[in-house]
């Protein structure tokens, strides 16, 4: 079980007001959670806490995405995902509080200048069962370790030669996008010994990161593997009527 703590600074202005109204989505495996709607502000304190369950490879990847609620839809604040064992690699089962970047991650706000992604998403972590409670830290640390072990990217077999990640490094912005995810944007000390990390263990690191976000996004339509996803219903809405006559928030504001 993770359990999780949430806020928020510097988020971007979407309203004609100069502030957003906040809201962080958080997804771990199946799981998901919501944060509730702070009004009128960049720099909310949702001062509530989750607990998602890790029950397997597909938990050890959490994403969260940040929106502005407006009364006709929301407005896309930015995203970042982090690897669950990299939340608790220096032993810890309850880790300190650490600030994430928010970050683009859509074509179409890639696209454009100045796409109003800011803020940062801070985030305090600790890892827990339940079903043990007299499990001590170093069964619980063991036990995630173990799971990470059989996710992508550790195996013989999913192995890749990882010189053929060298080839136009420099210009693929999403490669250094994922670099940019194994860095959080408060220590600088955790900047050095980033850089100081041997190179293949770097591009190791973003290839299982790739891999879990790809497994993720593919049990979004699975029909097994212990989802409750039995099919897939496709929806065209010919024709609405009677909405009411209220227009959307940032044209009232």
């Amino acid at each position: 079980m993770l359990k999780l703590r949430y806020q928020a600074r510097d988020l971007a202005a979407k309203d004609k007001s100069g502030t957003s109204d906040p809201f962080l989505v958080v997804t771990l495996g199946d799981a998901k959670q919501s944060t509730p709607t702070i009004p009128k502000t960049l720099n909310p304190e949702w001062n509530v806490s989750f607990d998602l369950p890790v029950v397997g490879i597909q938990s050890l990847l959490l994403e969260a995405v940040c929106w502005d609620k407006d009364r006709m839809g929301k407005d896309y604040l930015g995203e970042f995902d982090v690897a669950v064992e990299d939340i608790f690699e220096n032993g810890q089962i309850s880790q300190e509080p650490k600030w994430y970047t928010l970050k683009s991650k859509r074509k179409e706000e890639k696209k454009k200048k100045g796409s109003g992604i800011s803020g940062q998403i801070q985030m305090q972590f600790a890892l827990a069962d339940p079903s043990n409670p007299s499990a001590t830290p170093q069964d619980l640390l063991q036990k995630l370790m173990v799971m990470a072990a059989s996710s992508p990217g550790l195996d013989g077999a999913e192995d890749i030669d990882f010189t053929r990640l060298d080839s136009n490094e420099q210009n693929d912005e999403d490669e250094d996008n994922d670099d940019n995810d194994l860095e959080t944007s408060d220590e600088t000390e955790d900047l050095k010994d980033l850089t100081k990390l041997d190179v293949s263990e770097k591009k190791k690191k973003r290839l299982r990161l790739k891999r879990l976000k790809k497994k993720t996004k593919a049990r979004a339509y699975e029909f097994s593997g212990g989802t409750d996803v039995v099919g897939i219903v496709f929806l065209e809405v010919c024709k609405i009527t009677d909405l009411p006559p209220e227009r959307n928030s940032k044209l009232r504001e």
